[in-house]
Parts: C-alpha cells; sequence; structure tokens
C-alpha cells in the first residue's frame, strides 16, 4: 500500500510539474502533461511551486518546494536523446516560523542508488511531501528520464525533528535504471 501511495505523490508532484498553476480555482482541472519549453536547443522543464503546513511532533513546520532546470548542471538526454537540462529542488522549512532546513537537491543526492545510466541521462523529476510519520517528515522523490511522465525510481527522503536527512529507495520490484 505505501508504495502505492508513494507513487501516487510522486504522479501527483509530476503532475503539477507541468505548469498547474496555483491561482486557478480549485475545482479546476489540472493538466497531466509536463511542459517544457526549449532555450538554445536544449530543453528544460516548467519551473514548479508548492507549499504548505503540517503539524508535527508539538510544532508548525511550513515547507515550500521550488523546482527548476538547472543550468549548472550537466545536461541529459531524453530517451529520443534530445538534451535537457537537469532540475534542482530546494526544499526550504520552518519549524515554529523559524528557519528549520533548507537544501537544494539534485540527482547526486540520489547517486548511490542509481545505476550509470541514470547517472548520465535521468533527470531529478519531483519532490513533494507525503506525510507526517514518527520519524519524521517523509517527502517523495523521482529520478527518471526528462520528458516523461511514467517509470523512474521511487525515494523517500525523512527529514527528521534535529534537521537531518536520509533517502531510502522506494519499494519498486522492476524500477529502471536499478
Amino acid at each position: 500500500m505505501k508504495k502505492y501511495f508513494i507513487a501516487a505523490v510522486c504522479l501527483a508532484c509530476l503532475t503539477a510539474c507541468g505548469g498547474k498553476n496555483n491561482d486557478a480555482p480549485a475545482d479546476a482541472a489540472d493538466s497531466t502533461t509536463v511542459e517544457a519549453t526549449s532555450v538554445g536547443g536544449i530543453i528544460e522543464d516548467t519551473p514548479w511551486h508548492d507549499e504548505n503546513s503540517v503539524a508535527w511532533n508539538g510544532h508548525t513546520y511550513q515547507y515550500t518546494l521550488d523546482r527548476a532546470a538547472d543550468k549548472s548542471l550537466p545536461t541529459v538526454k531524453n530517451e529520443l536523446g534530445q538534451p535537457y537540462y537537469d532540475n534542482s529542488i530546494t526544499l526550504n522549512v520552518k519549524r515554529d516560523g523559524e528557519v528549520f532546513f533548507a537544501r537544494k537537491f539534485t540527482k547526486e543526492a540520489f547517486a548511490d542508488f542509481l545505476s550509470d545510466d541514470y547517472k548520465a541521462n535521468a533527470s531529478l523529476l519531483g519532490l513533494a511531501f507525503d506525510r507526517a510519520a514518527d520519524d519524521g517528515l517523509h517527502f517523495g522523490a523521482m529520478v527518471g528520464y526528462a520528458g516523461t511522465e511514467e517509470g523512474g525510481m521511487l525515494f523517500t527522503v525523512v527529514l527528521t525533528a534535529d534537521g537531518s536527512v536520509s533517502i531510502i529507495r522506494g519499494e519498486q520490484p522492476d524500477a529502471p535504471g536499478a
């Protein structure tokens, strides 16, 4: 059940990455297409922003997530050989209004779990809040081929009460790039 929830979170993140308008009415239909633009022949995913708050462990945590094409990273290629800028995702968390955690995630954070092909050709596709649990705040992450909405490797990023982070590989029996 947990793997389906994480997959749904990542799918929701990828759907939101497709240019969701946060000012749109709540009943407006979300696009399931990941929008991308071409800059000098290199394609980049549409920037994405999400913020919310959660009560956990006697405190209120407010998180913001910002995804953007990161031109400082090496480019990757999709399955058709088209070049893409890889993404970075910044996670900022405040606890009771005070800065608690700030980190810019790149695909490198997940490198211990990635094959050589994924290290060279995959992209950090998304990071989304999953849940608050006894061990920390859980965020679902996905690394996959650029320009795709399906597949990829799922991860859980756990932010603990002391501000440390651990990354756990998702439960996927046939994950590509493994």
